[in-house]
């Protein structure tokens, strides 16, 4: 793979990035240091991470959204203000892991949970 400016700078956006951002996010971040990037470049940059399994995409609600975290982990997700936040068990992963090996005709490489609720801050608005 080649590692051009634009995708190190968009890899370097994502490990600083306190959360879950969208292209729109990643574009206006990476946007700073360079100046010239198109939000097509970020894109196409994007999902070819994905597919090279250095960015994790997560679909939220139809938006997708990225991560440079690819240690096993899943998320909770607040209805109220649409903030995601990552939640590592690893009893989880391993239960789901088990529970899918009972699927017939199909091997599952990985698997992630998303928990929809409300976070403290919109419980108390």
């Amino acid at each position: 793979m080649k590692y051009t400016n634009q995708r190190i700078e968009i890899l370097e956006f994502l490990k600083e990035f306190d959360g879950h951002p969208t292209v729109d996010d990643v574009y206006e971040g990476v946007r700073k240091k360079l100046t010239r990037i198109s939000k097509a470049t970020v894109y196409n940059n994007l999902r070819f991470l994905a597919e090279k399994g250095l960015v994790k995409e997560v679909n939220i609600k139809g938006v997708s959204r990225f991560e440079a975290n690819l240690v096993p982990h899943h998320h909770i997700i607040c209805i109220g203000c649409g903030r995601i936040s990552d939640y590592e068990s690893e009893e989880l992963t391993d239960y789901s892991l088990k529970i899918a090996g009972d699927i017939e005709d199909f091997e599952v490489e990985t698997t992630d949970t998303n928990f929809y609720g409300f976070c403290k801050e919109c419980r108390e608005d």
